[in-house]
């Protein structure tokens, strides 16, 4: 039962050791709870070559000694296979004959090696146990047990290793120097800074119609989208109450007309009269002004177009019914056939552009196109957007531009100047980092 059980903590401690070293120690030197000996050293074979890689208690090997090339020979010449795990007794017959007395001076008297392989991995090493007297019966088949437990550990270190990329490739001084050299070729290599931004094709001329005055819209009179010649009515504002306004100073002027007209004759008669004369005549002055101004304001509530184009808005149901103040913007007219891009960068995001540089607009509606460009204009500050994000409004002009509609939305590549591929990697976290230390 004792056995049992250190057999068991012996397979948890192979299981769960964390590297190839570690494992080599608990064979190497845990074994021992099971079966007493004098040495014990465990080899790892890879890729044909067998190297020593630890050794019982706290003694130092040579890794690429006398006892790997004499275990190569044993290899050899007893035809050891991947499938079979079976220890065995090395003979002096097992090894030939300019290593014999190598190992007769290197090896105990009793020498029992004992093959690590699985059947998917091959063969991945062995472990030498090496002692005075006899190995028992008993004792060599604890170890056809051991030799399961330990290859199934073995396998899982090297497969453990095979993900981890620079554990496997980093292994001498070449590979080392190797991956520096491939690392800083990769740092210095050339390309050019670009920067992706939220753009949106708008139109390069285009009209605001604006309410006339304070008012409620009444009707409009045409679509979103819509083609409009020029002088077409958009758009009609109420008009009832200047029309009551024009008919009131209407009426008050022609009043004050008629009362001008009654106090000119009898002024002919009485002198005093002639001083009501002048009240009478600023009153008639003031109330055609009201009158004529009520009439132009009649005159502009039917708001036409100033020039051809489409009517770019949102929905005439956003506008029908409500108030609006005088200056207050209702839609554009624009011309489809003349439009730019308009780009918006986030002030982090920023690099140094030259005039002219190279743009690529990639549409929402069409992901599978894309349209060249180049950078007309840029602005010199940045400025708040609807959402509050501090932007920088770049300018572009589109090639092929007959394709893109006024309001398509997407995201612009900018190409920049030649740089190195590490700092444009690096550029951003550096940002970051300088804000944070303040430096």
């Amino acid at each position: 039962m004792d056995k049992a059980l250190t057999l068991l903590n012996l397979e948890k401690d192979a299981l769960q050791a964390s590297s190839i070293d570690e494992l080599g120690f608990v064979m190497t030197n845990k074994t021992h709870a099971l079966i007493a000996y004098d040495q014990a050293i465990f080899f790892e074979h890879k890729n044909g070559s067998t190297k020593a890689q630890k050794v019982s208690g706290n003694a130092s090997i040579d890794k690429n000694g006398v006892f790997p090339s004499l275990i190569q020979n044993i290899i050899k010449n007893c035809s050891i296979s991947s499938d079979n795990n079976e220890g065995f007794l090395i003979l002096p017959e097992h090894l030939g004959t300019q290593y014999q007395q190598s190992w007769l001076e290197l090896s105990h008297a009793h020498n029992f090696l004992l093959p690590l392989s699985t059947g998917k991995e091959g063969l991945l090493g062995f472990l030498l146990l090496q002692k005075s007297d006899e190995f028992k019966d008993a004792e060599i088949a604890i170890l056809s047990e051991v030799s399961s437990i330990f290859s199934i550990a073995l396998a899982l270190q090297n497969l453990r290793k095979s993900h981890n990329l620079f554990s496997s490739f980093l292994q001498t001084k070449k590979q080392k120097l190797i991956t520096c050299l491939f690392l800083f070729v990769i740092f210095i290599f050339p390309v050019r800074l670009t920067i992706t931004a939220p753009a949106e094709i708008i139109p390069l001329e285009s009209k605001s119609i604006t309410a006339p005055y304070d008012g409620r819209i009444e009707q409009i009179l045409v679509k979103p989208g819509a083609k409009i010649t020029k002088d077409q009515p958009l758009a009609q504002m109420e008009q009832e109450t200047l029309k009551a306004k024009a008919d009131m100073a209407q009426k008050e002027m022609e009043i004050a007309q008629i009362n001008l007209s009654s106090v000119r004759r009898e002024s002919l008669r009485t002198p005093e009269k002639k001083t009501e004369i002048n009240a009478l005549e600023t009153a008639i002055e003031s109330r055609t002004l009201d009158y004529h101004y009520a009439s132009s304001l009649l005159e502009q509530s039917t708001i036409k177009s100033p020039q051809a184009g489409i009517a770019i808005f949102s929905d005439p149901n956003d506008l029908i019914g409500k108030p609006v103040a005088i200056g207050q913007e209702l839609m554009l007219i624009a011309n489809p056939e003349k439009i730019e891009l308009l780009i918006r960068v986030p002030t982090d995001a920023m690099i140094e552009l030259n005039n002219n540089a190279a743009i690529t607009f990639f549409p929402n509606s069409a992901p599978l196109s894309n349209f060249q460009g180049h950078l007309i204009s840029s602005g010199y500050q940045a400025s708040a957007d609807p959402d509050g994000l501090l932007t920088y409004k770049l300018r572009a002009t589109i090639d092929n531009s007959e394709q893109l509609r006024i309001g398509w939305k997407g995201t612009a590549k900018i190409k920049g100047d030649w740089s190195f591929l590490g700092y444009s990697i690096l550029r951003r976290p550096i940002i970051a980092l300088r804000n944070i230390l303040g430096v």
